[in-house]
C-alpha cells in the first residue's frame, strides 16, 4: 500500500464482461441485481431489499444521535422509547425544531 506523496489514485477499467452485460441490457450488472431483488422483496415480503429501511432506519437514528452527543458535549442516555434524552436537558432541544408559520410537520 501507497501513503503520503506516493498515493494516488488507480484508474479502475470495467471488465469485457460488464461491457458486454451493459450492452445487452442497457444497465449495470450491480443495478440489474438491486432492481432484481427489489422487484423480488415486492412480491414476498419475507425477503429483504439491498436498502433495508429498517437497517436504515436503525443507523441514521444513532448516527444523529452521535452528533447530538458531540453538540452537547458529552455522553448521553437515549430512551428511544419515549424519544427524549434522559441525562442532558440541551441535547433534548436538538431533538427537534419549531417551524416557521406555514410549514408543519405532522406525527
Amino acid at each position: 500500500m501507497l501513503r503520503g506523496q506516493l498515493a494516488g489514485l488507480v484508474h479502475w477499467s470495467e471488465s469485457p464482461f460488464v461491457r458486454q452485460f451493459q450492452l445487452l441490457l442497457g444497465e449495470s450488472p450491480m443495478r440489474y441485481l438491486v432492481r432484481q431483488r427489489l422487484h423480488a422483496a415486492c412480491k414476498n415480503p419475507s425477503l429483504k431489499t439491498a436498502c433495508d429501511f429498517e437497517y436504515s432506519g436503525e443507523m441514521i437514528e444513532q448516527m444523529l444521535l452521535g452528533l447530538v452527543a458531540y453538540r452537547g458535549g458529552k455522553k448521553i442516555a437515549y430512551d428511544g422509547a419515549a424519544g427524549k434524552v434522559t441525562n442532558c436537558p440541551e441535547a433534548n432541544a436538538l431533538l427537534s425544531r419549531k417551524y416557521r408559520a406555514g410549514w408543519s410537520l405532522n406525527g
